[in-house]
């Protein structure tokens, strides 16, 4: 199973991160990171990631620009410095320069092209500030539900005894749209 994984994993173009971290990329502790992220292998000693950083699924982090390689014959190198305690959402690109500052969240779908100050939430293509964390998680506090429990266990979980648990879930998305759960 491993080996299918990192077969399809060279045919995606994606590195293991151990192989990137061997060429120099700088990952603090308790780094996770979602299936297909890519990191630049070209020049991955010019990544440096925080500590508990979390970056989700489809994550692109470039630090080089080869835009003017055919008509200057140059490549820009950047480097590409990711705080501690930053939160990146599912499919952004991070293009070269860019620093994302400690306890920053950047929104699903972004394309981050300019630093990103410490405590803001940032979206968009290009990315821009949303709010400062703090206004977020404000904003959040009341609509967390903490009776529900056990509803990291629905998660990829088949048994017929979460399915009221699901159903319960459902209608409180109905009712509310969305729903946040502990």
């Amino acid at each position: 199973m491993r080996l299918m994984q990192t077969i399809k994993n060279k045919i995606r173009g994606i590195t293991p991160i151990e192989e990137l971290i061997e060429c120099g990329m700088a990952v603090g502790e308790n780094f996770w990171c979602g299936n297909g992220c890519k990191f630049d292998w070209s020049f991955p000693w010019l990544i440096k990631i925080g500590d508990n950083v979390t970056l989700s699924h489809d994550v692109d982090i470039i630090t080089h620009d080869a835009s003017l390689h055919r008509r200057l014959n140059v490549t820009k190198l950047a480097k590409v410095e990711i705080g501690n305690n930053v939160f990146v959402g599912a499919r952004v690109t991070i293009l070269p320069g860019v620093k994302l500052g400690d306890n920053s969240i950047i929104g699903a779908g972004s394309l981050v092209c300019k630093d990103v100050p410490a405590d803001e939430v940032w979206a968009g293509v290009p990315a821009q500030k949303i709010c400062t964390v703090q206004d977020y998680v404000r904003r959040t506090e009341n609509d967390i539900i903490e009776e529900i429990i056990d509803a990291s266990k629905t998660i990829h979980n088949s048994d017929a005894e979460y399915l009221p648990l699901r159903q319960q879930l459902i209608e409180m998305i109905d009712k509310n749209g969305k729903v946040y759960i502990k």
